[in-house]
């Protein structure tokens, strides 16, 4: 495999080029050239608490009202990207359970963080760079030297394609970073131990709609939007920090459609 690279965008910027694409200096970037797409939306934003009303069969809420207005509404600071960058490893090597890697170095900038790894590829060294988008609630969890553990998938069938993205600590196997981006109801939910999630029909059913994600960890839980973002608090210092790009749903196909950046961070730095 000469060099995977993974791109993703939300709705309301395909194709808009990302030309902020970082790469840490602690590992060569330069191997191989690559376009990055970044994942913003650009339709409004709105505020309001989200509404755990849900659809009924004929697509109207459940509530007796209109549906929520984050239904028809999307947050511009969205941002859902996620990049793999590899030269020369073998094919299927990212196939779970994943290689064991070390990071190197993660370096910050506005829009982006880049971790660059080394990791152990059936006995082999070879070097990785994670890119994704950054979270304004802080800084990643993972510093240099932590262990943790690659995971890829990237595969298409005749509806759509898939790709998917995690990073786990390799102590507690708990998700450092999940990132997902599917088409035509696959099944992308590889686990975010500890994070559970489930997909609510809340805007209605009729054609493709706009989804509710509620995500929970212990007592903690969060309700998001397609095209919205928000947190899941994890303890006083750490959260997830979660941009869906989009979820689609529709009458025939609950999980027609995900995008989605979770990623942990530590709260305010």
């Amino acid at each position: 495999m000469t060099l995977t690279s993974l791109f993703a965008c939300a709705p309301g910027a395909p194709g808009a080029s990302d030309s902020g694409s970082i790469a840490p200096s602690t590992s060569d970037a330069t191997a191989a050239s690559t376009t990055s797409v970044e994942s913003t939306s650009s339709a409004g934003s709105d505020s309001s608490e989200p509404s755990s009303s849900t659809a009924t069969s004929d697509g109207t809420s459940s509530t007796g009202g209109e549906f929520p207005a984050e239904c028809d509404s999307a947050d511009p600071a969205v941002a859902a990207m996620f990049e793999l960058q590899i030269v020369d490893w073998p094919d299927n090597a990212l196939v779970p359970p994943g290689v064991p890697c070390t990071v190197d170095g993660v370096t910050s900038e506005v829009t982006m963080v880049a971790t660059a790894l080394t990791c152990d590829v059936e006995g082999v060294t070879l070097p990785a760079i994670v890119a994704i988008s950054a979270a304004p609630e802080g800084q990643v969890a993972w510093v240099t030297g932590d262990a943790v553990i690659l995971q890829y998938g990237d595969f298409g069938t005749e509806s759509g394609q898939v790709h998917y993205l995690q990073l786990r600590d390799a102590d507690d196997d708990s998700a450092l970073l999940y990132a997902a981006k599917s088409s035509y109801h696959h099944n992308v939910g590889t686990d975010i131990e500890p994070v559970s999630y489930e997909l609510l029909q809340a805007c209605g059913v009729d054609g493709y709609r706009p989804a509710l994600l509620r995500f929970a960890l212990h007592d903690a839980q969060v309700e998001i939007f397609s095209g919205h973002r928000g947190s899941l608090a994890i303890d006083g210092s750490d959260a997830y920090a979660i941009d869906v790009g989009e979820a689609l749903t529709s009458d025939l196909h609950k999980n027609a459609s995900l995008h989605l950046l979770l990623r942990r961070v530590v709260i305010g730095e």
